[in-house]
């Protein structure tokens, strides 16, 4: 029996690297027993229970053999350059797991099901994880209380079954590539005292499940997505609230006199950079900066100390990190930079001149090719179908207030839809035919009249365009209706095959305190651990 336990574990050595590994590990040999080896623990039969081979150096891929020691509790892969794909066996074939962390390594490929009827802890964090979670991720999982996936690059939605954890404690699903909503089943986690969402592409507003007063929720980071609405006053109901992270969104009004008083983030006010006015903010009565900055203002952080936006200068939203120009020229500036437009060319027309007029500064933005104003020199209309655009669609085209004519389709845009484009006064609006990701925002699709949506009584958002796994041969549903197709993998997909470009890049920029919000996890990832395990 020794052997063959021997032989599973010695699947870990793997090439050069791993046996110069070996050399550097204890008793990791045929002469020696199993449970006395370095990193091995069994239990009084000797059946191993542990695995822990943490910041060891290894190098490998994960072997599937692993899941013939059924009698495994904890495995221990943490800080390692483990690479490779999570073989789905580990999620169902080890009954009596508790632990799994392969926290800072290279693994790629999807998340596994998880359906070990023990299970307490997972922690993917730090990878390279991709796809999307299952849908029924989180059934049969009731026993889990850590669920730590953050720092990959998973994509989808979040599935409605992670409600279905009743046990949670803390979650972590930030800096990855989620859309969409955030679900109201999160609601259902009424033990849940951590829940770090921040990073993603998340849209709509905060779910009011989450606000409810018998709530066990600490500490909420939903920094740095795309969620809009105003920020829920029931959020001042939740008794144990200390930590609220809400910039860099797209949140609008005020904040709730009865949030400020509770005066969350205290603990990062002691932390905050050399040089800023903080004691005043500290000594304000409302202590409202600590949340976000008010409408009009902005910080590098999006919370105190908050500096007012400069003259010409606007911001609608709570906790911006930057104000926004309205002067037409620079905002077509700004469009003809974040699309590439000197590689602008009008496609099928070889001969075709206009181009030039975007490149010229001094050609009034009347002037410039695809733009047409009214006789107020205001902006109504741009049309730039099929010229070649490359790049994402720019948030500040939302303050061109009286455009009502917005056509970007046929070119190779990417990124999100930006939800600034529901402050103009749309009559029509097609951005068909690019590489777009994510949902139309919601407030977007509210908006009565863009394409007609809404004459009939009926707001639908693929009036402005055919969902992700949808398609149209318009790609929208303005005289046709979205089909379904596995393979549209964009936003207002003409047709239904799959043509992956890998153009989208992105980019995070971190607030001061990032990296304290990522410790203040881990710390009370630790206790709950220690406290539970």
């Amino acid at each position: 029996m020794n052997d063959k336990i021997a032989n599973i574990l010695l699947e870990f050595v793997q090439g050069k690297r791993g046996a110069e590994w070996l050399k550097e590990r204890n008793g990791w040999n045929n002469d020696t027993y199993v449970c006395l080896w370095e990193g091995i623990i069994c239990n009084a039969e000797g059946h191993v229970t542990e695995i822990n081979l943490v910041n060891t150096g290894l190098t490998a891929t994960i072997p599937e053999s692993l899941t013939k020691l059924v009698h495994l509790k904890h495995l221990f892969l943490s800080e390692n350059k483990i690479y490779g794909t999570i073989p789905p066996s580990l999620g169902n074939a080890l009954p009596e797991l508790i632990s799994i962390d392969f926290y800072e390594n290279m693994l790629r490929g999807p998340v596994p099901k998880m359906s070990n009827p023990n299970l307490e802890l997972v922690n993917f964090s730090h990878n390279r994880l991709s796809a999307r979670l299952p849908d029924d991720f989180g059934d049969g999982l009731s026993r889990l209380r850590v669920l730590n996936i953050g720092h990959n690059v998973i994509g989808g939605t979040i599935p409605e079954s992670l409600g279905a954890m009743i046990g949670l404690k803390a979650l972590n699903l930030a800096s990855n590539a989620f859309h969409g909503t955030i679900p109201e089943s999160l609601g259902a986690l009424i033990k849940l005292q951590i829940l770090f969402l921040s990073e993603n592409k998340l849209v709509g507003g905060i779910p009011s499940s989450l606000t409810r007063d018998f709530l066990s929720l600490r500490e909420i980071f939903l920094h740095d997505n795309f969620l809009s609405g105003s920020l829920p006053v029931s959020l001042a109901d939740l008794p144990n609230l200390k930590v609220l992270s809400i910039n860099d969104n797209k949140l609008s009004g005020t904040i709730p006199v009865e949030l400020c008083l509770k005066k969350l983030n205290e603990v990062f006010r002691v932390f905050s950079a050399t040089g800023r006015n903080d004691d005043a903010s500290m000594n304000s009565e409302d202590n409202c900066d600590s949340v976000a900055c008010p409408v009009g203002y902005r910080s590098d952080d999006g919370v105190f100390s908050c500096t007012r936006c400069s003259n010409g200068l606007v911001n609608p939203y709570l906790g911006a990190n930057k104000c926004y120009d309205r002067d037409h020229g620079a905002i077509l500036k700004k469009l003809y930079d974040a699309t590439d437009g000197r590689n602008w060319a009008h496609m099928g027309d070889a001969a075709f001149t206009g181009i030039e007029t975007w490149d010229d500064d001094s050609v009034p933005p009347c002037k410039k090719y695809g733009v047409k104003c009214n006789s107020a020199g205001d902006i109504i209309e741009i049309r730039l179908s099929k010229m070649n655009l490359s790049g994402t669609i720019p948030e500040e085209l939302g303050f061109l207030r009286h455009v009502k004519v917005l056509d970007l389709s046929d070119n190779s845009l990417y990124g999100n839809f930006p939800s600034e484009l529901r402050f103009l006064p749309l009559n029509a609006l097609n951005i068909s035919g690019n590489l777009l990701s994510g949902p139309v925002p919601p407030e977007v699709c509210r908006n009565v009249g863009v394409n007609g949506n809404g004459e009939n009584g009926d707001l639908n958002c693929d009036v402005i365009a055919c969902a992700v796994g949808t398609y149209s041969r318009t790609g929208n549903a303005v005289g046709n209706r979205c089909i379904p197709c596995k393979d549209a993998l964009y936003l207002g997909s003409k047709e239904c095959v799959s043509h992956y470009r890998n153009n989208e890049s992105s980019s995070s920029a971190l607030p001061i305190y990032a990296g304290l919000l990522m410790a203040t996890f881990l710390v009370l990832f630790s206790l709950i651990l220690v406290k539970n395990l």
